[in-house]
């Protein structure tokens, strides 16, 4: 596909970088074959202007050096005028042979490099203009200094070279283009298919959790502790499935804080209320605070004589904070006993570089706080 002459091409993209290397390659080429040349037009010929013949040297030197950072700092180099301000340089260095008086032409292949880059700011047909203001000039150079019809006709070369190079950059435009085009009906064929799986794996969930509800709602509608049992049952699950589906993670720190809650619902007549504030990366760290404030929900459930059990969890400056607070019986802490399972769990905490910290009082209720760095 040929870049408009009005266009920037697009800076960045793979095909790009690879194309813009290409023409300062072929650059630095052709001005390493003019220096080349112009040393020995210095040595050999003494007919020669030296002062045309270095003014030449010097210009597609700097001129050379200043494509190099354009090239690389930013995206003008595929401009019209950067091409227009190349072909000026070209057409004097072009020139310079004659106006010297120089036997031979010196200008080796620093005039074809105005082509390469005429065909990446505009493709094929960009590249063909270049070609004909270079035949034209060449033409005019041959005739006035008498070199005759076959040096002259070989200025065809430059409409050869334009075709191909030019031709060569389309395809490549083209074809990046079309590729460009599949990767990303691919994308959107992906995207499509994983929405199709979602949908389908709600519906699954919907027909085996909430269907399966209604009808045992439905069975059990005279009986009000069933219901209540069966409500919370079904918030429970359905809270977990909106969860699951909202993280970001393959696994949620906050769906296994969830299911721990739901152990402990499915074993005792108590309702947990969950506050989470952030999700992240299941990890070993994170595990070990799971399994500590799963116990001490247990705890809570099983000795506070609650019936409603808090559940809170928030992240800040790199640590995760867990909170387990009841308004039950409460205890005597000094009595903790090590072996218990909120014993082993302090001590796993600890190993872990975290604290887990109790405080109760009997007749108001405990507060478990669990505080671990996470990396």
């Amino acid at each position: 596909m040929a870049a408009k002459w009005w266009s920037r091409p697009q800076l960045g993209t793979d095909l790009d970088v690879t194309l813009r290397r290409f023409v300062v390659w072929f650059q630095l080429l052709g001005w390493l074959w003019m220096t080349l040349l112009v040393v020995l037009t210095l040595v050999s010929d003494e007919g020669a202007d030296t002062t045309i013949v270095v003014a030449a040297a010097v210009l597609a030197t700097s001129w050379t050096a200043v494509t190099v950072v354009v090239a690389m700092k930013s995206n003008y180099l595929g401009t019209w005028w950067f091409v227009a301000l190349d072909g000026v340089v070209v057409l004097f260095v072009g020139a310079a042979s004659t106006l010297s008086g120089a036997e031979n032409l010196f200008h080796g292949g620093f005039l074809i490099s105005w082509i390469v880059l005429a065909a990446y700011a505009g493709g094929r047909a960009m590249a063909l203009a270049a070609a004909v203001l270079l035949t034209i000039e060449q033409v005019v150079v041959h005739v006035a200094d008498g070199r005759g019809l076959v040096p002259t006709a070989g200025s065809v070369i430059f409409f050869v070279f334009a075709l191909i190079v030019g031709w060569t950059i389309d395809a490549l435009r083209a074809s990046d283009a079309e590729r460009v085009e599949a990767v990303s009906a691919l994308a959107q064929e992906r995207a499509a298919s994983v929405r199709r799986e979602e949908r389908a794996m709600l519906a699954d969930q919907i027909h085996d959790t909430v269907l399966q509800f209604l009808h045992a709602l439905r069975l059990h509608a005279e009986e009000p502790d069933q219901v209540r049992y069966l409500a919370r049952q079904q918030e429970r699950e359905l809270r977990r499935s909106v969860a699951s589906l909202q993280s970001s993670f393959e696994d949620s720190y906050r769906v296994a804080l969830l299911e721990a809650r739901d152990d402990v619902e499915s074993m005792y007549p108590v309702e947990i209320d969950p506050v989470l504030r952030s999700d992240a990366e299941m990890s070993v760290q994170l595990r070990t605070v799971v399994d500590a404030a799963r116990e001490a929900m247990l705890n809570a459930a099983a000795h506070s004589g609650s019936s409603s059990i808090e559940l809170f969890s928030d992240t800040s400056d790199g640590s995760v904070v867990v909170y387990v607070r009841d308004r039950g019986s409460g205890f005597d802490l000094v009595r903790l006993s090590p072996h218990r399972g909120i014993g082993r769990c302090i001590e796993r905490i600890a190993a872990t570089g975290g604290e887990l910290s109790i405080r109760t009082t009997v007749g108001e209720g405990t507060e478990c706080r669990i505080e671990v760095k996470v990396s």
